[in-house]
């Protein structure tokens, strides 16, 4: 994911989606966190969840930001869960 969505990720851009496996997603967040390899094993990820990152150019927060984490309220409001 890095070597894919890192290119196309603009600070202040237009949006970028990327659908993907749990285990892929983790790595990334390891990535941009800068965690070690046990940090796999402490994010939890659910089937469909969302997770949502920010790449802020400049500032306090500049870099990647979590904005949301294994987000499932889509399925609540289709009455899936």
């Amino acid at each position: 994911l890095l070597r894919r969505v890192l290119p196309l990720a603009e600070p202040g851009g237009r949006p970028v989606l990327v659908v993907s496996h749990g285990i892929a997603i983790k790595c990334f967040l390891r990535g941009i966190l800068g965690a070690d390899v046990a940090a796999l094993r402490r994010i939890q990820l659910e089937n469909t969840s969302v997770t949502e990152v920010e790449l802020v150019e400049s500032g306090s927060l500049r870099g990647w930001n979590l904005r949301r984490v294994n987000d499932t309220s889509h399925l609540l409001l289709a009455g899936l869960q």
